[in-house]
């Protein structure tokens, strides 16, 4: 009774109805068999559309949690150049990476000579 696979159409596949329930039971499809094809009005409550729905949202959760993360990282990074400008500039480090050495040089010694007073 079995067909190559060439010339098999919906004209020689049969369901007997004791299967039909089971795959309808178990895959909450509904079969049309005589056109062998998926009932419209279930369509878009099958399987296919199922899993499509859940690839999606797994999808969109996935790209959510990266979005969540790179600007979580973004934040964080802002943060330590904010906490590593603000040290630098305690200090005037920033004037002294940026300036030329020679430059530099004059202005430390003339700073060595003239102190500031410190407060207590």
């Amino acid at each position: 009774s079995f067909l190559p696979q060439q010339k098999i159409g919906p004209q020689q596949i049969q369901f007997r109805t004791k299967d039909f329930e089971n795959i309808n039971a178990q895959n909450d499809l509904i079969f049309s068999p005589a056109k062998c094809q998926f009932v419209k009005s279930r369509l878009k409550e099958g399987i296919l559309p199922k899993l499509m729905k859940t690839s999606l949202a797994v999808r969109k959760k996935i790209v959510k949690e990266e979005n969540d993360a790179i600007t979580k990282k973004e934040q964080l990074m802002s943060f330590q150049k904010m906490v590593f400008e603000n040290g630098l500039n305690k200090n005037n480090e920033i004037e002294m990476l940026t300036t030329p050495v020679s430059s530099l040089q004059s202005s430390q010694t003339s700073a060595t000579r003239a102190k500031w007073p410190q407060k207590d």
